[in-house]
């Protein structure tokens, strides 16, 4: 069956034509096959609810024409767009992926997204902000519904390729895009919606006009439309080589894109897989890649499991973000759940990101993408090849508090946590703080910057952390360690003589030596004296720099032993051993 005859609800555009003057047979001009696009009369978006009524909305017609025709059908008013009808490979067959999670539960491109550590914990937060009142506009080889991954959240689309509504998917990429999105087991974003427009047949293969006829359809949609706008976002895990596409051809589809991102839809594109070598993909710069070339869509590639660039991916400067594109699991229209290789598996991960950030705290599309991307992690993807350094992250907490630091004081036993506010993160308004120490918890005010551990034995390290509340959840601890002053040892070979019998005060002298373990600085020694008859005693305090003192006062005649105590801003360390009995004069 002819291309022509598959289409429905064309409006002819003979009237269009009419004023092109005929060319005379002998001297007739080339043809060519192109696709008129224009704007069905009365065109009525009416809301989501609608949307599976979208044939006839956009109407397109095959013809035959000659370059002079095609730009005077180009300057008419009604007219969307006349592009050369050229069927080209968009994805690469699909395969499922050599390299198998790691993952054993949850798979591991999510568990990677949000936390900025490579280091993962095997989970993936679903509940917070998961995409309430989202759209997620599949451009795609269509996608079926799979058990109760998608329930009511998949919306009836439209197939370009067969021209009904029925958008299912059989070659399983579509699907698997959109399980990435939005599936209950394996989406980003599982509150969101799907709406599929098929434009791939069962081989990853599709004509530009009908990506471009997609594309416009959006466009008329959000301007019929306005509500939708702040609700949707369009991906395109699919890429195209220029030369095949056509210059002029991919000039409307990146065109359509930039007008639908300035009429507020973002608009999430893969970067590509490169060329093939051997039996593999190697990347090229994506200057000859439509739509990765362009500016104004989210171009993404795809990481490995180590936060390398997979060696598949596409790269360049118009490349604004990575996300993990190899060994991506998700479903496919048998049921089945398997990994997949690609900037394809890649770009659902920011979709679903930027879903989930218009849930957490509504805003322009172009508010709501500068967030995603100035959230992503700097810093981890290796091999960037010119690409913007970033990995794409979801936040599920407030952030850390900064400038944490613990100050002690010895001479008070006490530890003083203090902290700045954490940077501000879109819907995890924070509300207060917890601080924790050895197991005990103190929940806090959100004005609270500091807060002083008590009774802290000297000697002792002191790990203390504080940690953000929001209303969405806890944020990671910032822990910080302080390790007290330790009490001063014993002094040693404390001997005890009598005093001079030329003194004019009875005494007795102490001599010892410094202790040679425990505590800091010594700021000073007690020397007691003590009378072995009736344990009376006498102490007096000398610096830090004696080894020997004379304790006055005494009574004449008498046996005193002498004990010698360090001290330092700790407090004071333990007695020093008794001395042997000297005699008073």
């Amino acid at each position: 069956m002819e291309r022509a005859s598959k289409w429905i609800a064309l409006l002819s555009v003979g009237a269009l034509l009419a004023g092109v003057a005929a060319t005379p047979a002998a001297a007739a001009p080339a043809t060519e096959d192109y696709v008129v696009l224009t704007k069905k009369a009365g065109f009525s978006a009416q809301g989501l609810a609608d949307l599976a009524q979208l044939q006839g909305q956009l109407v397109r017609e095959h013809r035959s024409l000659t370059d002079a025709q095609a730009d005077a059908l180009r300057g008419e008013s009604d007219v969307l767009a006349v592009v050369a009808d050229v069927k080209t490979q968009w994805i690469e067959p699909s395969t499922v992926s050599a390299q198998a999670s790691t993952s054993t539960k949850t798979p591991w491109g999510l568990d990677r997204i949000d936390q900025r550590s490579k280091t993962r914990d095997g989970k993936f937060n679903t509940k917070t902000y998961p995409g309430d009142g989202t759209v997620a506009i599949v451009i795609d080889s269509g996608v079926t519904a799979v058990g109760s991954q998608f329930g009511d959240r998949l919306l009836g689309g439209y197939d370009w390729v067969d021209g009904d509504s029925d958008a299912s998917d059989c070659d399983g990429h579509g699907t698997h895009v959109a399980g990435t999105i939005a599936s209950r087991d394996y989406g980003v974003a599982t509150a969101s919606y799907i709406l599929p427009l098929r434009v791939l047949d069962c081989s990853g293969a599709g004509y530009a006009s009908d990506v471009l006829a997609s594309l416009l359809l959006v466009s008329l949609m959000v301007e019929d439309e306005p509500s939708l706008v702040g609700h949707l976002v369009v991906n395109l895990s699919l890429s195209g080589d220029v030369a095949q596409v056509g210059e002029d051809t991919a000039q409307n589809i990146e065109d359509a894109i930039a007008d639908l991102v300035v009429a507020g839809v973002p608009v999430v594109v893969a970067a590509g897989n490169g060329v093939r070598v051997g039996e593999g993909y190697k990347g090229i710069p994506t200057r000859s890649v439509t739509p990765a070339r362009a500016s104004d869509p989210v171009v993404v590639g795809a990481t490995t499991e180590d936060d390398k660039r997979a060696e598949f991916s596409n790269y360049g400067a118009s490349v604004d973000i990575f996300a993990p594109g190899v060994g991506i699991t998700s479903i496919l229209p048998s049921g089945d759940a398997k990994p997949m290789d690609g900037t394809s598996m890649a770009a659902p991960h920011v979709t679903g990101t930027i879903l989930r950030s218009i849930d957490r705290k509504e805003a322009s599309a172009a508010s709501v993408v500068k967030r995603v991307l100035s959230e992503a992690t700097t810093g981890a993807v290796k091999d960037l090849k010119g690409s913007k350094d970033r990995l794409v992250y979801v936040p599920t907490k407030p952030n850390t508090p900064t400038s944490v630091k613990a100050t002690r004081s010895d001479s008070k036993h006490t530890v003083k946590l203090t902290w700045k506010a954490p940077t501000a993160v879109d819907g995890f308004a924070v509300t207060g703080y917890v601080v924790e120490r050895a197991g005990k918890k103190v929940t806090l005010k959100n004005t609270a910057r500091s807060y002083t551990w008590k009774s802290i034995k000297p000697g002792t390290k002191t790990t203390v952390s504080v940690r953000a509340i929001s209303a969405k959840g806890t944020g990671a601890a910032k822990s910080v360690t302080a390790t007290m002053l330790a009490l001063p040892g014993k002094p040693k070979s404390v001997k005890a003589t009598s005093g001079s019998k030329k003194d004019q005060s009875v005494s007795i002298i102490a001599t010892w030596k410094k202790p040679t373990t425990g505590g800091g600085k010594i700021s000073g020694y007690l020397v007691t004296a003590e009378r072995k008859s009736d344990g009376k005693k006498k102490t007096i305090t000398v610096s830090s720099s004696a080894r020997k003192a004379t304790v006055k006062g005494l009574k004449k005649g008498k046996g005193y032993v002498v004990t010698v105590k360090a001290k330092n801003a700790a407090g004071k360390g333990s007695s020093s051993k008794k001395s042997s009995k000297a005699i008073a004069r």
